[in-house]
């Protein structure tokens, strides 16, 4: 994550950190220590070649947590990433792009969902 957060503080407009996970699919470094992410630096060029959708749902997480507010509104880090990704869902459909689908989330019982979607 250090890596991951030097490359993304370096504000270089022409470079996307990548973080890949690959649960499962370990591999060992130079020692016997098992490695299940890497970090790698990107141009915008290659990143958009392979996935020509990124920046535009990369704005669109921006434009929404600009409009979140302070964590603490929302009582537990979990009940805001819980808002956040339900209200980049709604961003998301209303791109009405055909290349983009929302994910969908997963509602623990009794927990406070919002009344967000877009019928």
């Amino acid at each position: 994550m250090q890596q991951y957060n030097a490359i993304a503080a370096a504000d270089d407009p022409y470079v996307v950190p990548l973080l890949s996970l690959r649960a499962k699919q370990f591999t060992k470094g130079e020692t016997d220590t098992k490695i299940w992410a890497s970090v790698r630096e990107v141009d915008r060029e290659t990143f958009s070649k392979f996935c020509p959708n990124y920046f535009t749902v990369q704005t669109q997480a921006e434009m929404v947590a600009n409009t979140m507010g302070p964590m603490r509104l929302y009582g537990t880090p979990q009940n805001y990433g819980n808002q956040f990704h339900a209200r980049l869902a709604v961003a998301i459909r209303l791109l009405n792009n055909p290349n983009l689908h929302a994910e969908y989330p997963i509602w623990k019982p009794g927990a406070n969902v919002p009344d967000l979607a877009i019928r």
